[in-house]
């Protein structure tokens, strides 16, 4: 089953859905951050997989770590409703991260930002056993924003060209500093947790 994340490029929302289905294929009861992550790997195009792929971390490295860390079991069959509190953070945080750049529609740049958030997952620390460090990461999503790459000139969902519409120019190589520090203040005030356990809220993200 294909879900449709509202306000997700077609890019974030294939990423998204190759989490669950991965989480699946590696039969775990759960959709967690090292999932998402491996698929921004295997979605192949986006912002996030150049920023990875340039780092020299493929999915196969990825998968193997998770394989080995984690475990795989039989195949499941999951939905958004296995995804985890921290997962949940994750998608809110990405759409902040959208906003707070200007974008009309969360991207697979935006996604592997709220992940970089959270240093203590499982997501992160299998990058970091891969070499990829976290302020490496950031410097190469500057500079792709610096140069104006990002998801939504690839196309996302809705009216031809919407994708372009919430944007205000290009990107410098301050905004993802900036983003951070303002991210850091939301989450001191409490402006990100509530998410966890409100599942009505997160599922009129999702559209089947």
């Amino acid at each position: 089953m294909t879900y449709r994340f509202n306000g997700f490029t077609e890019k974030a929302n294939n990423a998204m859905n190759l989490a669950i289905s991965s989480a699946e294929g590696l039969g775990h009861d759960y959709v967690g951050s090292e999932h998402i992550m491996l698929g921004l790997l295997k979605e192949g195009t986006g912002v996030a997989y150049a920023v990875l792929n340039k780092m020299g971390v493929t999915a196969e490295a990825f998968e193997k770590l998770i394989r080995e860390r984690i475990g795989a079991g039989e195949p499941t069959v999951l939905s958004p409703a296995a995804f985890t509190p921290r997962t949940k953070r994750i998608l809110q945080v990405a759409a902040l991260a959208g906003a707070q750049l200007h974008n009309a529609y969360v991207g697979t740049e935006h996604l592997l930002m709220a992940l970089l958030e959270e240093s203590d997952s499982y997501a992160m620390r299998f990058l970091n056993e891969l070499g990829a460090k976290a302020e490496d990461i950031v410097k190469k999503i500057n500079d792709a924003l610096g140069s104006g790459d990002s998801d939504e000139e690839k196309g996302g969902y809705g009216m031809p060209g919407a994708g372009k519409a919430g944007s205000k120019g290009k990107s410098n190589t301050k905004t993802l500093d900036q983003f951070g520090r303002d991210l850091t203040a939301v989450a001191a005030q409490g402006g990100i947790d509530p998410v966890i356990g409100r599942q009505n809220e997160i599922e009129r993200v999702i559209q089947i």
